[in-house]
């Protein structure tokens, strides 16, 4: 999670540097606070806990739950940023990202025993899954916006052709 959440505020930076849209922009204001905050709490955790790496009976079982999770968002994720538009590259990518941390804290929630992490999981599955309803809403206005736009401009084209016609 801590590797995946790093990523997310990359993936949030890169939205301020170049995204347009105020509320994109205020999303990604929200990620890199929100995800620093567990980062700091996973880098505290991690460091009082050098145990960590000793596997456990189940880390195998964990372990393939977790790059099946892995596979399937990585793909969603290359398909999100090839999008042209700022914002919605950010959107469509950053959406598969979020799906993929709830479905790693579900796997944590499975398999952890240690209930600080597994109260981080289920804060993250809360707080994520309000920003994934909030990009899968962005998502459909914005569509429905050039929807509109573009019937709008095609409307206008049939018009000027028609008044250049007569």
């Amino acid at each position: 999670m801590l590797g995946h959440h790093r990523g997310a505020v990359e993936m949030a930076k890169i939205q301020l540097k170049y995204g347009t849209d105020e509320e994109m922009r205020q999303l990604a204001q929200e990620i890199i606070a929100a995800q620093q905050v567990e980062i700091d709490i996973l880098n505290k955790w991690l460091a009082s806990h050098p145990d960590t790496a000793k596997p456990k009976p189940n880390t195998e079982a964990m372990q393939q739950a977790y790059a099946r999770s892995m596979d399937v968002l990585n793909g969603d994720m290359v398909l999100g940023i090839a999008d042209p538009v700022p914002d919605m590259a950010f959107a469509r990518a950053m959406l598969p990202h979020h799906i993929g941390a709830v479905e790693m804290a579900k796997i944590q929630l499975t398999y952890g025993t240690d209930e600080e992490m597994r109260q981080l999981a289920q804060d993250i599955i809360d707080g994520q899954q309000t920003e994934i309803a909030h990009m899968q809403q962005w998502i459909v206005d914005a569509n429905a916006d050039n929807k509109a736009k573009e019937t709008q401009g095609t409307s206008d084209n049939h018009q000027q052709s028609e008044q250049a016609a007569s």
